[in-house]
């Protein structure tokens, strides 16, 4: 390692004055160029992990001169006792930690490196665990590290999935298949006949009175694509397109394509912009990769409608920001699929992303983070933000004018956006915020104003700690200010919603996760008890907090929606506390959002069970729809693992009525029997209408960057989108799982070769792009030669047996590998997009 003995050790046995000098300059010089590097090993104990930094500096041996102090996020909890001799870690909040020598007065290390390790509690699983965010802080300053390294598992622990299980996988895809699925979202019914018309110059559009932004719409879709506009005609005439009305079933269509033109019918305007999707659809995928005179669409006659009414999308904008135009990019991919609800988590603990005007410290302060870690001037950092409190993946905020163009642009596309409020829980962003806003009017000697929408009891000494590792993140429902500032809220949203022309039926109060041993110790709500003879214990006041805000919302005309524990009362069964569907609520016209179905944990009956007491039920379930989760075990494969793994087979596989028929495995993979789910609850048939939808869920504490939401999206959504459109499919109500795995195969290789073939190429080019996962190739050997193949037929595989890494003019794979050595494969799409790479050793 390079060592710069310029700096000299006598200099520190210099004067006291003369000292103190050269001990600032090192400690600046130092810190700012401080390299660390992280290992991890779990092959000690196959239940924890060694975690390590090592710290040094390239060019001196004496570095970290002073007191200093190492700050970094990780969602992962740590065993405090387990820290190297001479070093504490202190848990800050949230997933924020700080390690710092145990000595007071300053420290001086010499030579090559320092080590500082720990123990996690548990393994790690892929990358979405490393340490981030790292920065020291020296005098109260903070210098980020900018040289990080990330050595991988010297263990070799989980490294990969085995090539051979991918083959076995991807061999269940019929290549050869002459698909049936012509688009997807399938339609009920679809018939191809010969001959096609030519989109062109002379092309017009003609619609019924009902249908003219449709119209609007469809010529702007039409400038893109071809070199001469389409024009919007007052008369039908030949060659043209015709948006017309009829008598049918809401959000219905049918689209006729021949020799006259080109028909879309439907009874309102979503229809017919379905309709209008469908006719895109079936489109040459190419046809979005330059303007073109004209393009050709097949002669088909299609009769469609949706499944489910609820298809929607949850994006988390508060755990990581997401700007505007990647959020209209993700309204016209979900439009495309015909999905129509947009829900927008925009607050959280970690921040809250809309600008509500008289509050500015929501955004000023909830809308950023970094140093100083006091919540004074920003919120402490989360998710690897570092100390910079600047505009990124980590901060930002939505205007109220950005609001509500992102509003008028979705319901263009007939996409309802529902606002997430977290309450009373997950809501930390918004009570430091309001706490900056009290202290702002206190200094002002105004009490009054202080304290009108203060979100806390200044007196409350509640011990708790929530899922996320927080330990102040609930609010004081018992306090008419936290009723004041939702009033707020609510009606700066109506506002919004009002000025944009869009519809605002609903908001999602969330509801999620209140953590044991809230309120317990608030002097207010121990008088509220105390004062409410409904109000018994402590517990209690979640049905009294529930019925408050749902009062709130019924006043301006609104419904609740909430995640499923805002539908459950905790209820003494045989001695045992168990959450079942409160019956107070269920006539109130709920929408709740499931997500706890996970397989493992006990309550993989709950969305039947809600939609059987009454209520309506939406499914986000995290076994199959939980987006953020990672796609399989690989280290390389980014995601979350706790609620198991999600890869695009198992979200199709995803039967809305008796999802139990094809739950194979917990969380964790261990195998699960069909009887498993002998004891769990069932749909019954009158309640199947209480499930009015589908949820795709993509929280993004791990999600930093518009290529990485895209990649945890993508082909995943498509599949959702498939499931909440299209029909029941005949393999869902087959009981007998032989014969139902063998017509499940056939619709799964179809939409597999339909999906490679014509969706994910028109994703090249659709909106500049999206960055869709490419799966990695699967190889065996077999009669002493590798055989490769992959999930989407039509893909590229290319290979090298040198050891390197392919890239785009490698040697493409056509048929069984003879040479010997370290075989590596890649996957690559049109652009020249590729997979992770497969190795596997032909000896």
């Amino acid at each position: 390692m390079c060592k710069n003995f310029l700096i000299a050790i006598c200099f520190f046995l210099m004067c006291t004055t003369c000292y103190s000098q050269q001990e600032n300059q090192l400690s600046l010089i130092s810190i700012k160029g401080l390299q660390v590097k992280w290992k991890f090993d779990q092959s000690r104990d196959k239940k924890k992990c060694l975690s390590t930094f090592i710290v040094c500096h390239p060019q001196l041996n004496q570095f970290l001169h002073g007191d200093w102090a190492l700050y970094f996020n990780t969602m992962k909890e740590i065993d405090y006792s387990s820290v190297t001799t001479g070093f504490s870690i202190t848990h800050i909040n949230g997933d924020f930690y700080k390690i710092a020598p145990k000595s007071i007065g300053g420290s001086l290390y010499y030579g090559d490196s320092l080590s500082i390790s720990f123990l996690f509690t548990s393994q790690v699983v892929n990358r979405t665990d490393i340490p981030s965010g790292l920065f020291f802080v020296m005098n109260n300053q903070a210098y980020p590290v900018k040289d990080y390294l990330i050595a991988t598992d010297e263990s070799g622990y989980r490294k990969s999935i085995p090539a051979f299980k991918i083959y076995q996988e991807n061999a269940s895809i019929n290549a050869a298949l002459n698909y049936t699925i012509k688009i997807i979202p399938t339609p009920i019914s679809f018939q191809e006949q010969a001959g096609s018309f030519m989109l062109n110059s002379s092309t017009t559009i003609f619609c019924d009175a009902a249908f003219k932004k449709e119209a609007a719409y469809l010529s702007g879709e039409l400038k893109e694509l071809l070199l001469n506009p389409v024009t919007i005609v007052p008369a039908a005439e030949s060659h043209s397109i015709q948006l017309k009305k009829i008598t049918g079933e809401a959000s219905g269509y049918q689209l006729t394509v021949n020799g006259k033109g080109i028909t879309i019918a439907a009874a309102d305007r979503a229809g017919i912009f379905y309709g209008i999707q469908s006719l895109k659809l079936l489109m040459d995928p190419g046809s979005w990769s330059a303007k073109k005179a004209a393009i050709s669409i097949p002669f088909v006659t299609m009769n469609d409608k949706p499944r489910f009414a609820y298809r929607g999308l949850m994006v988390d904008i508060a755990r990581n920001f997401q700007p505007l135009p990647q959020l209209l990019k993700i309204i016209d991919l979900m439009a495309l699929y015909k999905m129509n609800v947009l829900h927008f988590h925009f607050s959280d603990d970690e921040a809250w992303r809309l600008q509500i005007p008289g509050l500015p410290e929501l955004t000023d302060i909830g809308g950023k983070r970094g140093w100083p870690a006091d919540d004074k001037q920003n919120l402490i950092p989360a998710f690897g933000s570092g100390p910079a409190p600047e505009f990124g993946p980590d901060n930002g905020y939505y205007t109220r004018a950005q609001f509500i163009q992102l509003l008028k642009y979705a319901a263009e596309r007939h996409i309802t956006v529902i606002p997430e409020v977290e309450t009373p829980g997950h809501a930390r962003a918004a009570i430091k915020a309001m706490d900056a806003r009290y202290e702002r009017y206190i200094k002002a000697g105004n009490k009054a104003e202080a304290e009108k929408y203060l979100l806390r009891d200044l007196k409350d000494s509640s011990t708790y700690y929530s899922a996320q590792m927080f330990n102040d993140n609930v609010l004081c429902v018992a306090m008419p200010s936290v009723y004041t500032f939702l009033e707020k809220i609510m009606d700066e949203l109506k506002s919004m919603y009002a000025e944009a022309g869009a519809e605002m039926s609903t908001v999602h109060l969330g509801g999620d996760e209140l953590p044991a041993g809230a309120w317990t110790k608030s002097p207010l709500c121990k008088q509220l008890i105390a004062a409410n003879t409904k109000l018994k214990t402590t517990g209690d006041l979640w049905y009294y907090y529930i019925g408050k805000v749902n009062t709130i919302l019924k006043k301006r005309g609104l419904t609740f929606s909430g995640w499923e524990e805002a539908a459950l009362r905790k209820t003494k069964v045989n001695g045992q506390t168990e959450s079942l569907p409160n019956p107070d609520f269920k006539q109130e016209n709920f929408k709740v959002y499931v997500w706890n179905n996970v397989i493992g944990f006990g309550a993989e009956d709950l969305p039947y069970q809600l939609a059987n007491a009454g209520y309506k039920v939406v499914m986000s379930c995290t076994s199959n729809f939980y987006l953020d989760l990672a796609n399989d075990t690989s280290y390389q494969e980014p995601g979350h693992s706790w609620g198991g793994y999600i890869d695009l087979k198992k979200v199709f596989s995803f039967i809305p009525f008796n999802y139990y028929l094809n739950a194979y495995s917990d969380y964790q993979f261990h195998p699960v029997a069909h009887s498993f789910f002998d004891d769990k609850e069932k749909l019954q048939n009158k309640s199947r209408s209480n499930i009015i939808g589908l949820n795709a869920t993509l929280f993004s504490e791990k999600v930093k960057t518009e290529k990485r939401m895209e990649y945890m999206l993508l082909p995943k959504l498509i599949a959702i989108a498939e499931k909440a459109w299209s029909s029941e499919k005949p393999w869902e109500t087959i009981t007998d799982s032989v014969q139902r795995e063998q017509v499940f195969a056939h619709s799964w290789s179809d939409f597999v070769n339909t999906l490679s073939a014509r969706e994910l190429p028109r994703l090249d080019y659709y909106h500049q792009g999206f960055n869709y996962r490419v799966p990695p190739a699967g190889a065996i050997v077999e009669s002493n030669m590798v055989k490769a193949n992959t999930l989407f037929p039509g893909f590229t595989i290319r290979y090298t047996t040198d050891g390197t890494e392919p890239v785009g003019n490698s040697s493409i794979y056509q048929k069984p590998i003879a040479e010997k050595g370290l075989i590596k494969l890649n996957v690559f799409d049109g652009k020249g997009n590729s997979s992770a790479i497969t190795e596997i050793d032909h000896l």
